[in-house]
């Protein structure tokens, strides 16, 4: 059985008066049995991100809403969605069109940041 995980981000708001988005990391075993104590409803949650069960080339989990950049790929830039029971990389290719493919189609990519630290990439 896989293990389902879940990336929780959050609105921090520091001492010296500026916000940064954090992390918290859960898994649904954690969130059905009661051992994840995460204050959810004390803090301003941004996101919820599934694991999409694959890392990139330098070992870090790649999530919903990541933009990656595969290595060996049409697409130049593309983000990962959940649809259809499968994580996919919708993008845009090397000729400026848009399309999609299954991201388990891509032995190697790049995590360059995600939709939520960077909501201006949204729509691109």
């Amino acid at each position: 059985m896989r293990e389902i995980k879940f990336e929780i981000l959050w609105l921090r708001n520091n001492a010296d008066f500026t916000k940064s988005i954090e992390k918290h990391y859960t898994t649904l075993e954690r969130l059905t049995n009661g051992e994840d104590k995460f204050p959810y409803s004390d803090v301003n949650v941004v996101a919820r991100r599934q694991y999409a069960e694959l890392k990139d080339k330098s070992g870090v989990e790649a999530y919903e809403g990541d933009w990656v950049k595969p290595v060996t790929s049409i697409f130049v830039t593309g983000c990962i969605v959940f649809s259809e029971g499968a994580f996919w990389v919708v993008g845009r290719n090397r000729r400026g069109s848009c399309g999609r493919d299954l991201l388990a189609h891509y032995p190697e990519f790049t995590i360059e940041t995600n939709i939520h630290q960077n909501p201006e990439l949204v729509g691109k």
